[in-house]
């Protein structure tokens, strides 16, 4: 049977097909554990927040979207049943995206597969590791993008004020993306007024303003984090954002990226073209950027190499189909005329690299879930025993930091927390990451794992009786579920 690759009811099928065999493979390589990421303890509480059941303060810190997205599956399936269904659904969800921007610069067959392999490249394996709301964001990019390149098309109101509807979603869902999301749809739009002023004015102007008006309310989420990240560390020192570049490499990566961006993004041509160069140069510069000393920031710049694999895989789709034309063509005009061995050869060639591309996403998911994951049997075990011996406003201390997402999301419980885990490393200090809400009372719950000595604080002057750990201290231990422990601290050892 010939692979027709203009064929939209075979590349859909495609599409179809590669999206669920691979939720399939992720069901059942997230069979062993009982949430994916820690982060997804964050996602839970804001769901608490959306429901009005939000017992800790902290589930409006994130904008609310992400609660009402875990609703539709918790409601339906169960905590965590829903809650890694929501995971492993936002996992494959950018196939279907990325073949409707993909296919405005190539057939339908070709951006079908690209989309297969854009959800299998090994960088987002981590992404779903540590939580999946990077690589959802992802999808809705990439839906904004087909939105205002199908405006292109055919540019027209009702066009439009869809492309920017869904345009103001983005900033409902990761407020630590949204800066560098509005600097590439922001050039992008730019581009449009520049290449046809008097036909898009009219139609920009109605969605700019629909966009604003939609993002508005999603403002005060944006400032809150803005707050957090510029309030003073632990030991008062105020914020100090200073751009600077990570190292040599990356700063290769990007003048390399940004120059084969413009290029190839004129070789395209069109909307597709400069959307995809736009994005591509505008990643391969911040990617290489840090601010060292706000660990918000280093979110916001490094998270950034997500979205430049996404044009990197977009301009990759793009390249292949062109290169595998010329050879072809070759193969069939030239003087061997081989074009049967050809396609034979190509084929074989795409499934090693699908092969090669799954199993290395595989390998990377299975060998950071460990690290990124502290729910599990016996956590969750210690957080009913705390859910089930405090009461509902009574705080309780967590450390780390990772797990107190789970205190917040699977306990209900406020909590009093410090971080990071391990103190000190290469890119920032432990005092520099403590700001925000975690900085208030970090210093108590330091002086309670045994830290910090003298101690200006004391963790049980906060109204916390239970402290829930991995670490071994000095305090009477009140509840243990392997190697998870709950001391007492009211207790007199």
């Amino acid at each position: 049977m010939r692979f027709d690759t203009g064929s939209e009811r075979i590349a859909l099928g495609i599409i179809l097909v590669g999206t669920l065999l691979t939720f399939i493979a992720r069901v059942i390589t997230t069979g062993e554990y009982l949430l994916i990421g820690d982060d997804t303890g964050s996602y839970l509480t804001t769901l608490n927040f959306v429901q009005g059941t939000d017992l800790t303060g902290e589930g409006g810190l994130r904008p609310p979207l992400i609660g009402f997205y875990m609703m539709i599956f918790v409601e339906t399936f169960g905590l965590f049943p829903g809650a890694k269904i929501a995971a492993l659904i936002a996992s494959v969800s950018g196939a279907g995206a990325f073949y409707l921007v993909a296919k405005r610069m190539v057939p339908p067959g070709w951006a079908a597969l690209g989309g297969i392999f854009f959800i299998w490249l090994p960088i987002y394996a981590e992404t779903i590791a540590w939580g999946f709301l990077s690589v959802l964001v992802l999808t809705m990019v990439l839906l904004a993008a087909w939105s205002w390149l199908r405006y292109c098309e055919k540019p027209s109101l009702d066009r439009s004020l869809s492309a920017g509807a869904i345009t103001a979603v983005l900033a409902y869902l990761n407020q630590t993306a949204t800066p560098i999301i509005a600097l590439i749809f922001g050039l992008f739009f730019a581009y449009l007024l520049v290449t046809g002023f008097k036909t898009h004015i009219k139609f920009l102007i109605p969605a700019g303003f629909l966009s604003v008006a939609l993002a508005l309310s999603a403002i005060p989420y944006s400032l809150a984090y803005l707050t957090y990240e510029s309030s003073p560390t632990i030991d008062g020192d105020p914020a100090r954002f200073v751009l600077q570049v990570k190292d040599g490499f990356t700063l290769a990566v990007g003048i390399v990226g940004a120059l084969v961006f413009l290029y190839c993004g004129r070789k395209i041509g069109g909307a597709p073209g400069a959307f995809v160069m736009i994005a591509g140069t505008v990643t391969s510069i911040t990617q290489c950027l840090t601010v060292p000393a706000s660990l918000g920031m280093i979110t916001i710049l490094g998270r950034t190499i997500l979205w430049l694999w996404m044009s990197v895989a977009l301009l990759g789709v793009w390249f292949i189909h062109r290169s595998w034309g010329k050879f072809y063509y070759s193969a069939s005009r030239g003087p061997g005329r081989f074009p049967g061995q050809a396609k034979v050869i190509m084929s074989t060639l795409a499934v090693c690299l699908f092969v090669f591309i799954s199993y290395s996403w595989m390998i990377r998911f299975d060998s950071v879930m460990p690290y990124y994951t502290t729910l599990n049997d016996e956590s969750l075990t210690a957080l009913r025993w705390l859910e089930a011996n405090t009461h509902p406003n009574e705080p309780v201390g967590v450390y780390p930091l990772p797990l107190a997402f789970h205190a917040n999301g699977v306990a209900n419980r406020r909590t009093i927390t410090t971080a990071p885990e391990d103190g000190e490393t290469e890119e920032l200090s432990y005092k520099e990451a403590v700001r925000g809400h975690v900085a208030v009372h970090d210093e108590a719950v330091r002086c309670a794992l045994g830290y910090v000595d003298p101690c200006k604080e004391d963790i049980k002057d906060l109204g916390v009786r239970y402290l829930i750990t991995s670490e071994e201290t000095d305090h009477l231990l009140a509840f243990k579920a392997g190697e998870f422990r709950i001391y007492d601290l009211e207790a007199k050892p």
